[in-house]
């Protein structure tokens, strides 16, 4: 995509707002939305949220993106010189809270810490708060036996018994 450029302030809040708008009157919708642009981000990460990637890698020519509450900072210009807020609609904010709090895992760009490969689907349980895959989960919980079936056993390769056969 070929950024464009836009030199406005009011120009470039106007096209954001409605960039904004554009994703959807649910927060489900505007999950869909992203997703199928193929649009993934960060949980608690103000610059690195599917919204505010949405926002990135839009036509309009953007530095950097944050994203915090009912307000989107864009700073645009040479090395984003320039800065203009951005209202973001409730329905968008609705979409956030529930992201940041665990849900529509499919937009989640994310990598376990500690293979650094996987793609990570939550955080851990416990109370680290760590994101680990599914394997590295099992191996640092000493889960060395999994259910039968495990759809995240599946997804990752792992046999029910860890380091057994698949």
């Amino acid at each position: 995509m070929t950024a464009v450029v836009i030199s406005n302030r009011d120009t470039i809040r106007a096209a954001a707002e409605q960039l904004l708008t554009n994703l959807g009157d649910q927060p489900a919708t505007v999950a869909e939305r992203l997703h199928a642009a193929g649009i993934r981000g960060e949980r608690c990460n103000e610059g690195a949220c599917p919204i505010a990637t949405y926002l990135l890698r839009s036509d309009l020519g953007l530095y950097s993106v944050a994203v915090s509450g009912n307000i989107a900072t864009l700073r645009y210009g040479d090395r984003g010189a320039y800065t203009v807020f951005v209202d973001v609609p409730d329905v968008v904010e609705e979409f956030i809270y529930r992201f940041d709090n665990g849900a529509y895992d499919e937009l989640l760009k994310a990598t376990c810490v500690r293979c650094k490969a996987s793609p990570t689907l939550a955080f851990c349980c416990s109370s680290h708060n760590a994101l680990l895959c599914h394997g590295c989960y099992r191996r640092t919980h000493f889960v060395e036996v999994c259910v039968e079936g495990c759809t995240d056993c599946a997804r990752e390769g792992l046999g029910v018994v860890l380091g057994g056969a698949r």
